[in-house]
């Protein structure tokens, strides 16, 4: 009964230290990347750029294991074109929705009036504009201190992420070359 006891103790501490041993260097530091972060920011040599919407939705989901990259772009979508309007119009034969689309004519010219300034002014249009996802890519990721490999099919990138604002930001950089001059890009990304 004395050995039983024992075995079963001896099983039971070794669990535990081995547990603990494995959790804590690699647990503690390793799991802030853990969550979805978004693009917030993009810096060439210190000095910020304006992103457009679709270039804000830009996102790494980090699991346990395994991360997904998503890149999305902008498409045009149609909503309150004249064009669309009279066609159908001329399909319609109830005057009441004649009268109806007239009406809605009116309010869609002046969105549409609304969002030619807001384009002018600014690249980005909330109103005819819609972002969808040009490329996702999953990979395998490790840390070893603050170097995160990303290991996609065929390659594998390194990151030297740095942790601000109380973990809940993070950036790296990537060194460019432009017209034959080094730059150096910074992209900081936001927990969500």
């Amino acid at each position: 009964m004395k050995k039983i006891t024992f075995l079963i103790l001896f099983v039971i501490a070794g669990f535990i230290v081995g547990c603990n041993d494995n959790d804590e260097p690699n647990g503690q530091t390793s799991e802030y990347i853990i969550g979805t972060w978004k693009l917030t920011a993009e810096l060439t040599d210190g000095v910020s750029r304006t992103l457009g919407n679709c270039e804000l939705e830009e996102t790494y989901i980090f699991g346990a294991a395994q991360v997904t990259h998503e890149l999305y772009t902008s498409g045009s979508t149609h909503r309150g074109s004249d064009d669309d309007d009279d066609s159908g119009d001329d399909e319609s034969d109830d005057s009441e929705d004649d009268s109806e689309d007239d009406d809605s004519d009116d309010s869609s010219d002046d969105v549409s009036d609304d969002s030619s300034d807001e384009s002018s002014d600014d690249d980005s249009d909330d109103n005819t504009t819609t972002c969808s996802v040009s490329s996702q890519n999953l990979a395998f990721w490790t840390k070893e201190a603050s170097l995160y490999s990303l290991a996609y099919s065929g390659t594998t990138e390194t990151m030297d992420v740095v942790f601000t604002d109380s973990n809940n930001k993070f950036y790296f950089e990537k060194t460019i070359v432009v017209n034959g001059q080094t730059k150096v890009k910074r992209f900081v990304f936001q927990r969500q």
